[in-house]
């Protein structure tokens, strides 16, 4: 269970812009001293910078725990030094703000910012909780839109392409407490205590109502009057009453409440789309970046309509929509990045652990191929020229052999028309404070960038220690890799900000979205499995030997834990590329021999990911909420290189590998797989065993009639299959799926 709710929020104070974190804590994170200061150190270590100031939300009916928690000197001294950085206090405040009813207690520790005090923070704890009541919209998805050609039919009639879940608003207990403390504080003019009687739209909010009544200690009724089916029959009540709605993007039903003489102070719609001041209050607005303008507006063209009940859809999901993989997926600068890294710039082995980095990642790009290369090379040149200020005097550097060698080329080019040594680097693990006295301009270098937390912490520390952050500054990096365009553009926009009108500067080489690039959470599942067969009995009856079946599970085993750095495959059949692969450069195609594995997985992780942003429906991954979307099983036939396979079954998402919402894709799943298995030591057939492997870790997904028909085939014809690793994963998938062993084939 998540004890905490975490989430960031920048705020100005007397003039000044703090940046916060926000940590909610539930009654759960005060059940010992280990926990309370745990679910801090989680949300510190959640942010990708260190925050100004950390703000701890909680209940008053935990005050008492929490006063005595933070005098744990040991403990409390533990959790102080990871808000420190070269002994440099970056985080100057933690603030602990305890909610009861019309009662909000504020501490503020302060560690080195004397400025911020309870005069000055008291009134923007609300600006902050609504910022994270915005949070929660984003995280879980609250706000939906319509596919194209597509609109919701909402229960009071209107149509238009926006549906606001509200019951998926808080999804953990401290996700809840966090939602109510904000109703309270929020809407502190309500007197909660007094109320007799809640109505509410719908049993989705009935949760947070009930949570309400707690908090403030009341024993009050809820009545639900069932969306509009239950509103005509509403009568003003005679005692005291309130009426939640649980979202409006018309203002429909607040109106008809109006009109039947409800005051508007005693109305509170809990997700709104615009400000309805004359007809009632609300507790969220969503911003307009979540959605497109025209959503709310009718469509002059008749759309499929998708018919809401209360908060339920009436419709029935629509069969799987195949994705077949080509050249309009081929990021737009794959060609140029492959003339580089193609031929030894990738090493070989998968899920590798950088220096200094905590996550594995499932690909490495081998950085001295970048910073040897002449193109690379001529492109930092013109940067130089053409786009880096000469005011620059001080270089810093991400903490990485690459990115040291870019600043030693940038440094000699920039003292080139300067006196030699006018240029300082400086590692970003050692830059303080005495490096700003007299700098003039900054070069931040970066040869390699993810998601882009190392280049975040530059940036922080500079904010901490250089006195005047509106001397220029630029950014310089080689490669970006980050999981999606959209993390790329967020990272972009965060770096080129500042507190003046002017934009930082900023030059990238090149950007590769490559989808999921860590291990963490994807490919746990191979070690989950694995384990799990240490203990595991087979189901009795399947009319194997147990000789077959001990040996059949043992490779199974074998091949899970080879798959965490490695791919799979018979030792008499490599997965080899061959000639004619589609989104490999003219250049390229006569070497494609010296191509290694792991840049091929590379490619393709980035074709499906070019795949998932694509913006023409009909040939993107991107699923809608009333549609899957798979890949097609046609692309096991186009690609048909083994190793073009095993590398869209690793870095395929699970959804896009379940077929069992549509009959047809599943059958030819079925038709492929069955081929695949029985020729698995011709080239056919080489990716077999990473087949069953996505099968045994629940990814690759048929209906459950088509998995049986799997199975009767490999059991009836193992022995000619051949392959124990095949054989294991049936027996492990005949249980797991309730296979029945009344009609297994004998052998």
């Amino acid at each position: 269970m998540d004890n905490s709710y975490c989430y960031s929020a920048k705020c100005k104070i007397a003039g000044h812009e703090y940046d916060f974190l926000c940590i909610y804590l539930s009654h759960g994170a005060f059940s010992s001293i280990e926990t309370f200061f745990s679910e801090l150190e989680r949300g510190a270590k959640a942010e990708k910078t260190l925050p100004d100031v950390i703000l701890v939300l909680h209940s008053s009916k935990n005050h008492e725990e929490r006063l005595n928690y933070w005098k744990a000197d040991i403990a409390k001294k533990a959790f102080l030094e990871r808000l420190q950085k070269n002994s440099t206090q970056f985080t100057k405040s933690i603030a602990f703000c305890s909610f009861s009813y019309k009662k909000l207690e504020l501490d503020i520790n302060d560690l080195d910012l004397s400025e911020l005090d309870d005069t000055s923070l008291r009134p923007v704890i609300k600006k902050l909780m609504y910022k994270g009541l915005l949070h929660l919209l984003d995280q879980n998805n609250v706000v939906y839109e319509a596919p194209s050609g597509h609109a919701f039919r909402h229960p009071s009639g209107n149509e238009n392409k926006l549906f606001i879940q509200t019951k998926e608003v808080a999804n953990s207990e401290a996700q809840l407490g966090f939602v109510i403390s904000a109703i309270c504080h929020i809407h502190a003019q309500v007197n909660w205590r007094d109320i007799e009687t809640f109505y509410v739209d719908s049993m989705g909010i009935y949760y947070i109502v009930r949570e309400l009544l707690n908090f403030v200690e009341s024993s009050a009724r809820i009545v639900n009057f069932h969306s509009y089916g239950g509103l005509q029959e509403l009568t003003l009540p005679v005692e005291e009453y309130f009426v939640f709605i649980s979202a409006s993007t018309s203002g429909s039903m607040a109106r008809e409440l109006r009109n039947k003489e409800f005051p508007r102070d005693r109305i509170l719609t809990i997700i709104e789309v615009a400000p309805r001041n004359d007809e009632n209050q609300h507790l969220i607005i969503v911003p307009k970046h979540m959605y497109q303008a025209q959503s709310l507006k009718p469509d002059s063209v008749p759309l499929s309509t998708i018919e809401i009940v209360g908060e339920r859809f009436s419709f029935h999901t629509k069969p799987a929509r195949q994705v077949v993989l080509g050249k309009p997926h081929q990021p737009e600068q794959l060609h140029e990045i492959l003339e580089v890294f193609a031929i030894d710039g990738v090493k070989q082995e998968l899920n590798t652990r950088l220096p200094n980095i905590e996550r594995s990642k499932i690909t490495v790009f081998d950085g001295t191929t970048l910073i040897k290369n002449s193109a690379f090379l001529k492109w930092m040149d013109d940067e130089i020229n053409w786009n880096v200020p000469s005011s620059i005097n001080l270089i810093v550097h991400v903490d990485d052999e690459v990115s040291a060698k870019m600043a030693e080329e940038l440094k000699n080019k920039l003292e080139e028309p300067r006196k030699p040594g006018s240029i300082t680097i400086v590692n970003a693990s050692a830059l303080d404070g005495h490096c700003f006295n007299e700098v003039t301009g900054v070069l931040i270098v970066a040869g390699f960038v993810r998601n882009g937390s190392a280049i975040r912490d530059i940036c922080r520390d500079l904010r901490e220690y250089q006195s005047t952050p509106e001397k220029p500054r630029h950014i310089m990096i080689g490669l970006v890799l980050p999981e999606s365009s959209l993390i790329s553009t967020r990272l972009k926009q965060f770096l080129e900000r500042n507190s003046t009108d002017r934009k930082f500067g900023m030059s990238i080489w090149a950007t590769l979205p490559l989808g999921l690039a860590s291990t963490n959470n994807l490919w746990d599942a191979y070690s989950n499995v694995a384990s799990e067969l240490d203990f595991f009995e087979p189901q009795a009856d399947l009319k194997l030997n147990s000789e077959s079946i001990d040996a059949g599970l043992a490779s199974l085993r074998n091949g899970l834990k080879s798959a965490q750095t490695r791919f799979v495959y018979d030792s008499a059949k490599r997965l080899e590329l061959t000639g004619g692969f589609v989104f490999l450069p003219k250049s390229l195609e006569e070497k494609f021999e010296s191509i290694n594995s792991a840049c091929i997985l590379s490619i393709m992780s980035s074709v499906l990911q070019s795949a998932r942003e694509e913006e023409k429906e009909s040939i993107s991954l991107k699923r809608s909420m009333h549609q899957p979307v798979v890949i097609s099983p046609e692309n096991f036939s186009r690609f048909n290189d083994g190793i073009l396979q095993a590398s869209i079954l690793r870095m395929a998402k699970y959804s896009e590998l379940d077929y069992r919402s549509d009959y047809q894709s599943s059958r030819e799943m079925l038709e492929l797989l069955k081929k695949i298995f029985k020729r698995n030591k011709l080239n056919y057939g080489a990716a077999a065993q990473e087949f069953a492997i996505a099968m045994a870790i629940q990814k690759l997904k048929l209906r459950i009639d088509h998995l049986h028909s799997l199975i009767d085939v490999v059991f009836e014809h193992h022995e000619e299959i051949d392959s124990d690793l095949i054989l294991g994963t049936m027996i492990y998938l005949a249980r797991e799926h309730n296979y029945p062993t009344s009609s297994a084939p004998s052998k």
